[in-house]
């Protein structure tokens, strides 16, 4: 019976019910969480959700290269700067059209593109801001979202919002010259050691640094109307791997902010801060394996967008379980399960 319902539930016609009438309290227990902290890593992505098998599910889209079906998630995750997971602040589910026409992208508004998620994320963080002025938010991404009308919005952020890019594009700068080349060419200001996960087969490992960084202005690029665009202050921080094992791909990270970066102390911890980025891709994994969100069968893409935000949120206690247990083991179980739920667990362990 409880089964039934549930369907009955995702496969109610209703147009309240969606993934951002589902997630709104969990959203608003999300602000609650990182208005408690000096400083929040608001981490952004997008992933691919594969429903190739559903042959007859309605609403699907195309996806990757391959003539796969299935629809796209992009997601604003905040974290402690322990990274800890605090919640999803925002997110956004969609499918991709047949045909795109791409022939005429640099003529395209940011509106247009599909790259607007990208801003759409960020200005979710703006208007969350002024409810938590105490708490600075850092809005990461990873190379994709290295493009200048992302920089742009800066100049209407609230003050307490700030940008930190993987950079993806030499950028030019005003004078001719190019971001890479100069960044390279800039005094190192000291070494920085991070902790390497272990990834497949490569054992965990600690990376020494070389740090540089310098304040550049960043000139728009040279189509359509972006031509006539201010050009841009940031802080380009480079983070190159020295001294690493021929068996390694060393790190190397160029990364582009609105945090000003004036002592090493404080580059340092921006390329520390870049690191926590990772715990999206954790997951995405933890949705994928651990939540099977792309095993489910159902006959629309609406009830599979239902039936993932209630996913959503079980990932992210997962997460944040396999957090705590690894970052603080000392804490007291009964901060995340209820007594009855504590002697279940307890029958259990002793099976």
């Amino acid at each position: 019976a409880e089964a039934k319902a549930a369907y009955r539930f995702v496969e109610k016609t209703s147009q309240h019910i969606h993934l951002d009438s589902l997630l709104a309290v969990h959203q608003q227990q999300t602000a609650r969480r990182m208005s408690a902290e000096t400083v929040v890593l608001l981490a952004q992505d997008t992933t691919t959700l594969s429903y190739n098998s559903l042959h007859q599910t309605e609403g699907l889209g195309p996806i990757g290269d391959s003539p796969g079906r299935g629809l796209f998630l992009h997601s604003l995750l905040a974290f402690r700067l322990d990274g800890i997971p605090l919640g999803t602040l925002w997110a956004e589910l969609w499918a991709r059209p047949p045909e795109s026409d791409t022939s005429k992208r640099n003529e395209q508004s940011i509106d247009e593109k599909e790259s607007a998620r990208w801003v759409r994320a960020l200005q979710q963080a703006a208007q969350r801001a002024p409810q938590m002025p105490r708490t600075r938010l850092v809005v990461c991404g990873d190379r994709e979202s290295d493009f200048y009308e992302l920089y742009d919005q800066k100049q209407a952020l609230p003050r307490n919002v700030d940008l930190l890019i993987r950079s993806q594009h030499d950028r030019c700068l005003p004078d001719g010259g190019r971001l890479w080349a100069r960044l390279a060419s800039a005094e190192s200001t000291g070494t920085f050691q991070v902790k390497v996960p272990r990834r497949g087969q490569r054992p965990e490992r600690t990376a020494t640094l070389q740090l540089r960084w310098l304040e550049v202005a960043i000139k728009p690029p040279a189509v359509a109307l972006k031509k006539s665009w201010p050009v841009l202050k940031l802080y380009a921080l480079s983070a190159t791997e020295i001294n690493a094992d021929e068996q390694v791909d060393p790190i190397s990270w160029t990364l582009l902010t609105t945090w000003p970066i004036t002592t090493l102390k404080i580059a340092q911890r921006l390329v520390k801060w870049y690191a926590i980025r990772w715990g999206i891709e954790c997951w995405h994994k933890v949705l994928k394996v651990g939540c099977g969100v792309e095993r489910r069968q159902l006959k629309t893409a609406q009830a599979l967008e239902r039936t993932l935000a209630l996913d959503m949120i079980v990932a992210w206690r997962i997460l944040l379980m396999s957090r705590f247990g690894k970052q603080h083991p000392e804490l007291p179980a009964k901060i995340l399960y209820t007594p009855a739920e504590l002697q279940v667990l307890q029958i259990i362990k002793k099976k």
